[in-house]
């Protein structure tokens, strides 16, 4: 029968062995109150378990520990607990328990009362009317809430750190059966860590949850869903546990957080190559950086610490040829390359190669490290393109050198000059020249306004406030780039001039010195005449398009030393002792240059001593050398002298415009209002006419 517990209160008080089967957690705490006023013992089935052992009791050893603890009391014993403990194990185990328990109450020989919920207690262990006619299996009911089963689960303390965990089967116990706390007894979710937890343990309920498998636990207790090697989950855990982080935040901090984006990823995953977290990184940034970026479609690739500048930079461009994007991927490419410092320049040259045979409209943008490899890419792809109409905008801004030299914005003063080094560059970058333009350069005679280098120098400012820079085999094919690049960095220019210089076009004939200006000098710059000679590396052979860059390279360092030099002096003065031909090289190649034969023994390939008896022969120049007391024969055109064992890549002692003329330019380090001619646009041009019309 049931009893209310008002009317159970007559026969609580009793010595026999019997089971009170309660309603609910309410009713429990509410009984468990009355016995307490009773002064019975409260035993927990958590004093019953060993604190050190992470094996859960079996029945048999369970209802021992209770038996002997029950009679060392030697006193009314109320038995709490047993709804965890069934609740924990499996259905054998719970039949097990109830049959040692019928045991316990058919012998009557314990002074105690085992406290049960309905949900959990057996009935058909008791169906004998028996039990409920002599009080020892006694029903309180009342209405009130259910016992619901919590939710359990087990999983080892080696992977998770967390306070509100219970760290041991006794403390699970005393949460599940403490009726004490009045708490309001809603449905339970536990974590047990345990310590030697590695194996799932038999004998327990289907209802907890033994997390085993590393992948597991790290997706349940740390959302980390992630198709990691199960060693690489096993040290993350490890390791943030230790930190006391969260895995997730864990990353964060070893990786950085200024370097948790498309730019400085890179560079941050070649740093921690001997990292066993590092395909750890790689999801953590798939799961954090911008996924429209570059690095994100990278990231989604198969990579490895050893793969991976390989793949970003040289394999996966390849990809996204002619995506709608590009042009953004190959910037954020750009930006996080070159914060690498230098490491990804051999992989930048594999990616030259498998790119040669694709077209410049998709390949251009991504040529934009500023590398010495893209350059020359640029350089070489320029070359056999049309320049009829100037740099195509597809390499604008590439490379900007290039662009200066290029340049059409200064006026040389003299439009056939313009015209002629306008000219004069476009065939030298495209590596050819036409049969037109070899015989202007042999018919152009030197303008008679262009005055002598050492007469403009001998003018020029010798105090001790300036200084002269004369750089080797710069002609002024590069005043327009060096007048690009000044405006663009607001370098100040206080003039600039277009000298002749002496001919033959030889250092020995075009020295310097304390006769010419009596002022501060620099060391000579010699790079470019190097170049000229021996090519952008000295004993191998080298393509025009390094000589170029070679060339552009050392232009970038002449100007840095004038910007250091006017930190120290008021002007700098910067000059050449002669330039040089790329053209009478390729016209040579070409068959449209002529070996002259007649002239023998000369002394270079460009000019000979005068022969006795013979008039200049046409084509050349004749210089007087008083010093020297000697009379020399100079090509003008891109003709050549028979010698043996011609340069390759540049010649000069001739008089062609590109060798003779040189600059002479003046630079300032205040601010100065000098206006420098430039170009009229093609629009201004026409106006111009237009108005001189009327």
């Amino acid at each position: 029968m049931n009893y209310s517990l008002n009317e159970y209160l007559q026969y609580i008080v009793t010595d026999s062995t019997c089971v009170e089967v309660y309603s609910d957690n309410d009713m429990a705490a509410k009984l468990l109150a009355q016995h307490k006023n009773n002064n019975d013992y409260i035993l927990s089935l958590s004093e019953c378990i060993s604190d050190n052992t992470y094996l859960l009791p079996t029945p048999s050893e369970l209802i021992i520990e209770i038996d002997e603890k029950i009679h060392a009391l030697n006193r009314r014993v109320v038995v709490i607990g047993i709804d965890g403990y069934l609740l924990l194990v499996s259905r054998q185990s719970r039949n097990a328990f109830m049959v040692a328990l019928q045991l316990r109450i058919d012998e009557q020989k314990l002074n105690a009362a085992y406290m049960i919920s309905k949900s959990n207690f057996d009935k058909k262990q008791f169906s004998n009317p028996k039990y409920e006619n002599s009080l020892q299996i006694v029903n309180i009911t009342e209405n009130g809430k259910p016992v619901l089963p919590p939710t359990v689960r087990l999983v080892s303390q080696k992977w998770v750190e967390n306070k509100s965990y219970c760290r041991n089967w006794i403390e699970l116990l005393d949460m599940l059966g403490n009726f004490e706390s009045g708490d309001n007894f809603e449905h339970i979710d536990i974590t047990l860590a345990l310590s030697d937890f590695t194996l799932s343990q038999a004998g327990l309920s289907e209802g907890i949850v033994q997390y085993t498998d590393v992948k597991r636990i790290a997706e349940h207790f740390y959302e980390i869903k992630a198709d990691l090697p199960q060693s690489t989950i096993e040290s993350l855990l490890i390791k943030s546990k230790s930190a006391k982080l969260h895995p997730k935040l864990f990353l964060k901090k070893q990786f950085g957080e200024i370097n948790i984006n498309s730019i400085f990823a890179l560079k941050r995953l070649k740093e921690m190559p001997n990292d066993d977290l590092w395909i750890a990184y790689v999801w953590m940034l798939k799961n954090e950086i911008d996924n429209t970026s570059y690095m994100s479609k990278v990231l989604s690739e198969n990579l490895n610490c050893d793969n991976i500048l390989r793949v970003y930079i040289s394999d996966y461009p390849l990809m996204v040829f002619g995506d709608i994007n590009s042009i953004k991927y190959a910037k954020e490419r750009a930006d996080a390359i070159k914060e690498l410092n230098g490491q990804g320049e051999s992989f930048i040259v594999e990616f030259i190669e498998n790119a040669n045979s694709y077209t410049n409209d998709v390949v251009a943008c991504w040529l934009n490290c500023g590398t010495k490899a893209e350059k020359q890419e640029i350089v070489r792809r320029v070359s056999m393109s049309d320049l009829t109409t100037g740099l195509s905008c597809l390499w604008q801004g590439l490379y900007p050198m290039l662009d200066d030299y290029l340049s059409m914005e200064y006026d040389f003063g003299i439009k056939e000059l313009n015209d002629y080094f306008d000219d004069y560059r476009k065939f030298k970058l495209k590596n050819t020249v036409t049969e037109d333009f070899v015989k202007s350069a042999g018919d152009f005679l030197l303008p008679p306004l262009i005055q002598k280098r050492d007469v403009l120098l001998s003018e020029m400012p010798t105090d001790e406030k300036s200084a002269i820079l004369v750089v080797d085999g710069m002609g002024v094919e590069y005043i327009p780039a060096i007048f690009a690049v000044a405006s663009r960095r607001e370098i100040n220019i206080k003039s600039i001039h277009i000298a002749e210089a002496n001919l033959p076009t030889e250092t020995d004939f075009n020295k310097i010195g304390d006769k010419t200006i009596k002022i501060n000098r620099l060391p000579p710059a010699k790079l470019i005449d190097d170049i000229v000679h021996d090519g952008a590396v000295k004993h191998e052979h080298c393509t025009p398009e390094q000589n170029i860059v070679a060339v552009f390279d050392a232009l970038e360092g002449v100007l840095i030393r004038v910007v250091k030099a006017l930190m120290q002096y008021d002007r700098v003065i910067l000059t050449a002792d002669h330039g040089a031909s790329r053209l009478a090289i390729i016209a040579y190649e070409n068959d449209l240059a002529k070996i002259n034969e007649e002239i023998k023994n000369p002394l270079d390939w460009r000019y000979a001593r005068a022969s006795k008896g013979m008039v200049c022969p046409d084509g050349f120049e004749e210089k007087r050398d008083l010093e020297r007391q000697c009379v020399y024969w100079i090509i003008r055109g891109y003709n050549r002298l028979s010698k043996q064992g011609a340069p390759k890549n540049e010649l000069h002692g001739g008089a062609s415009l590109e060798e003779r003329l040189v600059p002479i330019i003046v630079f300032s380090k205040v601010f100065t209002d000098t206006i420098i001619k430039k170009r009229s646009k093609p629009s201004e041009q026409l106006i111009e006419e237009v108005e001189f019309s009327f």
